[in-house]
């Protein structure tokens, strides 16, 4: 009797440190869990590319015979050097914003926004120099398809139609659909500022948003969004390029 007397308390004690253990462990893996602003920029990426459908970019390309930008012998090192990045060549790439980033990899003269099946520029801007730019016209059209091009041209010169190197097509989403991340959006970006949170950390989150629902041109677009980038994600952004337009 004097047995089971001893071993009950050391029984409920047993039972409540292995309670309490337990209440501990669930505490720290709630504080390690990582919620999604919480993510690096590199682990958005690599989750990214694991989506589908996958991420394509579109490579290689060709130059029209009057196209003055390099001699004939550069073609081939300059085709392979060319990379449509987003909005991409997936084949059903759908697009939330409706004034999009345009994001590539090699040098090409010029940069084209055409409705699809119109001949006629909605809009025409140099890309000397530069691997991204910013769409600046009127807002596009929600269900509307849409076709970017960069070639060799004089900015404006409709005489070297030839020298059309890549194109890719993509469609801006209904607006039922564009209404509803709205308002996402607006509640996350509502919620961050009243953390105080900066600029790149919000735009991370809204990345974190648009990689959940395969939207890789808008998670992008983030990602390119920060004028003033950390290390971080100046590193991922040459990454994606590197990853994504690798032979």
């Amino acid at each position: 009797m004097k047995k089971i007397k001893l071993a009950l308390p050391f029984l409920i004690l047993s039972t409540l440190t292995l309670g309490e253990l337990s209440f501990y462990q669930q505490a720290a893996s709630a504080q390690t869990a990582k919620t999604p602003s919480d993510k690096s920029w590199s682990e958005l990426f690599e989750i990214a590319l694991s989506k589908k459908p996958p991420i394509r970019a579109k490579k290689g390309g060709s130059r029209g015979p009057s196209s003055p930008i390099s001699k004939p012998d550069d073609k081939q090192s300059i085709n392979k050097k060319l990379c449509l990045i987003s909005p991409d060549a997936a084949e059903k790439r759908f697009v939330w914003s409706t004034k999009p980033t345009f994001i590539w990899q090699g040098n090409m003269n010029e940069i084209t926004l055409n409705p699809l099946g119109d001949s006629s520029h909605l809009w025409v801007e140099s890309a000397k120099n530069i691997n991204f730019l910013n769409y600046t016209g009127q807002p596009l059209q929600p269900g509307k398809t849409y076709e970017w091009s960069l070639n060799n041209n004089n900015v404006g010169d409709k005489k070297q139609a030839n020298s059309l190197a890549l194109h890719i097509i993509f469609t801006i989403m209904d607006n039922s659909q564009r209404i509803i991340i709205t308002k996402d959006l607006k509640k996350i970006e509502s919620q961050l500022k009243i953390q105080q949170a900066s600029v790149e950390k919000i735009a991370k989150t809204k990345a974190d948003y648009f990689i959940n629902k395969n939207l890789w041109t808008d998670a992008l677009q983030q990602m390119y969004s920060v004028s003033n980038p950390s290390q971080e994600l100046v590193k991922v952004r040459e990454d994606i390029a590197q990853n994504l337009c690798k032979s």
